[in-house]
């Protein structure tokens, strides 16, 4: 039978406090799935913990516009555990004001329809046949391109990578959604309206565990944690 670390078996809170990991000894690398799985993947966000009927709303309200049943559809981000996981900013707080809603979505489905705009985005772009608006559209979709490429090998696609136009209309449908999520919040007291909700669409379960999980070992490694 496996053996928890001090680190995990620890835990009491939804919301747990970073700043005493590192007093609790190494990290088993299997715990830190095991935590992403049930304090990343489930529950209600931190962001909400004052209404939490205000996000399964917020996310019905989402999944009603893609045809998707609302426990496929979480969060991640700071607002999830109340402070961010990202290396740089490991353990800065969650502040309404700034913090933009992350979503993401399980669902072979959309990951399917949404790779099939990614892939026409590329091409397009490729060919010089998909015409940058603005500068920022210019500085910033090759890169694009390319973390689309590198996210549909990982199972996953971000909605905001692709352009908001007709011609992608899987993308325009999540962008609708985003917007149904955050208008939502606009009516209901104890929550913050979010100035920008974006969506991540990962192919199943395991991918999303796989690239969640991953992004958090390797962000406590680069703060110093051990793991086991």
């Amino acid at each position: 039978m496996a053996l928890l670390s001090n680190w995990i078996r620890g835990m009491s809170s939804s919301y747990p406090d970073p700043t005493s990991w590192k007093d609790q000894g190494d990290f088993a690398k299997k715990d830190v799935f095991r935590f992403t799985r049930l304090w990343l993947c489930e529950g209600i966000p931190y962001a909400f913990r004052n209404n939490a009927a205000a996000y399964e709303l917020a996310r019905e309200n989402f999944g009603k516009v893609l045809g998707e049943h609302p426990r496929n559809v979480s969060m991640t981000g700071s607002g999830r555990l109340g402070f961010s996981l990202a290396g740089t900013k490991f353990g800065a707080a969650y502040n309404p004001d700034k913090s933009d809603v992350d979503l993401f979505l399980v669902s072979d489905t959309w990951f399917e329809k949404m790779t099939e705009d990614a892939e026409l985005f590329i091409a397009r772009l490729s060919r010089g046949l998909a015409v940058p608006r603005n500068e920022f559209e210019k500085k910033y979709w090759p890169e694009n391109a390319q973390r689309l490429k590198q996210g549909i090998i990982r199972g996953h696609v971000n909605q905001h990578y692709i352009p908001n136009v007709e011609r992608y209309k899987a993308t325009r449908s999540c962008y609708k959604a985003c917007r149904a999520f955050q208008a939502t919040l606009g009516g209901e007291e104890g929550t913050a309206e979010p100035k920008k909700v974006s969506v991540r669409i990962y192919q199943n379960w395991a991918r999303a565990e796989s690239q969640i999980g991953g992004s958090l070992l390797f962000a406590l490694k680069q703060t110093g944690h051990d793991i086991s």
